[in-house]
């Protein structure tokens, strides 16, 4: 997550998320353009994503709606929805670099 997380996008947001995969669980504090990701609970968590991994990558960066994992069961949302919905946009895909020299 650190590596794909734009600060820009960060601007203005002030949040913690827990994200719970499987057993596994980590808090993730967004704040001043910065992300800080820990392993753990997140006390008082703006919001907190349940899912797998594989269902994570997919709405992160494979162009999967959050909406229809949450609807299909694949994800749970407890807190603010509004919030998940701000967590995912904070990890967009890098741009496709132009193709250089002949085709």
């Amino acid at each position: 997550l650190r590596s794909r997380f734009d600060p820009g996008a960060a601007q203005g947001v002030r949040a913690r998320y827990e994200i719970r995969l499987g057993d596994d669980r980590f808090r993730i504090d967004v704040a001043d353009q910065e992300i800080e990701v820990a392993r753990g609970h997140a006390d008082q968590a703006d919001a907190m994503l349940v899912t797998d991994p594989g269902t994570l990558e997919a709405v992160l960066w494979r162009d999967r709606r959050l909406d229809d994992a949450e609807r299909s069961g694949d994800i749970t949302i407890e807190g603010n929805h509004a919030a998940a919905e701000r967590f995912i946009r904070l990890f967009p895909m890098p741009e496709r670099a132009a193709a250089v020299g002949p085709a």
